[in-house]
């Protein structure tokens, strides 16, 4: 029985080590904190990217040759978009002289995306949408229809022209209906959601979410896309029913991590700190800000910069924080001056830089703090339970 009891008691020790052990790598809401170095980043698809290197080198112009530049483009997306860029562009001009239709539409919509979605270039990108639209109606691609009025209408929504916005979606809308593709369907209401919402409109918002979740729902959750998987989150959210929400957004981290999308991990971190505000959890919410502030900082994407920066002002605010909540202030106004080119803005003494590296220290610091104090105290608790793990087993047996 003695026996028994040692090892019953060694056996729970164990249990509360590796309790400890897995608590130190995850956050509380059972979101894994991944910490990402761009130096440290091994990329899965080099050995592609290096062999799609040397076709290039040795295979003769054709239309092969584009579909090599825009496959090229594509695994380079995530990990440096100017190079993506580079490789659609040279896609581009490759199609356009064997005059390749097909993959100058394709090159035109990629060349579209990057300037929108990741270079937040508007003038650059309605120009190439526009380009892309003409030779889609001239080869009567309908899925490229969808995809390029879904392209301009984020675009005007980012413009804060709504209508236009609306009625770029709606023709999207009526295509996709047409083919009966469910997936695409649930992202384009996931996209008209946004739109109202970002109008003040949040019950029409839901509507349109509540759309994306059914579709899902009735699919199995099956090829869906980020936009509608972020969207069935964000329902959660707005319903206020946090635990759904937390677990939406849990899955939605997870999927970008893996694929390595850094740009809808950024984005997920401001969500999800937008959570954590409204419950007035003030260190989550700034634990996942900086996460994603650091993530679009490291991968240079200036969307989700200002998605982070503009949830960390209001952190700051609420903790009493009014010089640092300026500064966040002020990096964003910068960042969305160069947005929208206001000269006015962009040429006052306001350094983005030098922004970044007075506010990044300040909370890294807290949050080492904290961390400092939370190992002390699972330290303190560890080495108590091995002083009795001691004592307990150099105690001498009672004989009967």
């Amino acid at each position: 029985m003695k026996s028994n009891g040692k090892t019953f008691f060694v056996f729970l020790l164990g249990l509360l080590l590796l309790q400890f052990s897995y608590a130190q790598d995850h956050d509380q809401d059972g979101v894994e904190i991944v910490e990402v170095s761009k130096k440290e980043i091994i990329y899965e698809d080099q050995e592609e990217i290096d062999s799609l290197i040397m076709l290039l080198m040795n295979s003769e112009d054709g239309p092969e040759k584009v579909k090599n530049y825009i496959q090229l483009s594509d695994l380079y997306l995530n990990r440096n978009y100017s190079e993506a860029l580079k490789y659609a562009q040279e896609g581009l001009a490759l199609s356009s002289s064997i005059q390749d239709m097909e993959g100058m539409l394709d090159c035109q919509m990629k060349i579209a995306f990057i300037y929108l979605s990741y270079m937040v270039d508007l003038e650059k990108a309605i120009i190439a949408y526009e380009d892309a639209l003409e030779i889609a109606m001239e080869l009567d691609d309908k899925w490229s229809q969808i995809a390029i009025y879904r392209g301009m209408s984020v675009l005007y929504s980012s413009l804060k022209n709504f209508n236009a916005a609306c009625d770029y979606m709606e023709h999207a809308l009526i295509l996709a209906e047409e083919l009966g593709d469910q997936n695409e369907i649930s992202t384009i209401n996931a996209h008209l959601g946004g739109i109202h919402e970002d109008e003040g409109d949040t019950l029409t918002a839901i509507m349109y979410y509540e759309k994306v979740l059914k579709i899902e729902e009735d699919g199995s959750f099956e090829n869906t896309s980020n936009a509608s998987l972020v969207a069935v989150a964000h329902l959660y959210f707005l319903k206020n029913d946090l635990r759904e929400a937390i677990k939406y957004y849990r899955i939605s981290l997870k999927r970008f991590q893996r694929s390595q999308d850094y740009r809808w991990q950024s984005y997920t971190h401001s969500q999800l700190a937008q959570l954590y505000f409204s419950e007035k959890n003030y260190d989550k919410a700034e634990s996942h800000a900086i996460n994603g502030l650091t993530l679009a900082e490291d991968f240079n994407l200036t969307k989700e910069m200002t998605d982070n920066y503009l949830i960390l002002v209001n952190i700051a605010d609420s903790l009493g924080k009014h010089d640092l909540s300026e500064r966040y202030r002020q990096a964003y106004d910068t960042l969305m001056a160069k947005i929208s080119k206001d000269e006015k803005l962009l040429n006052s003494k306001v350094d983005l830089v030098e922004l970044v590296e007075d506010t990044t220290p300040e909370s890294s610091h807290q949050a080492e703090k904290k961390s400092a104090i939370s190992r002390f105290i699972e330290a303190g608790i560890i080495s108590l339970c091995v002083v009795l793990l001691i004592l307990f087993m150099i105690m001498p047996s009672r004989k009967k």
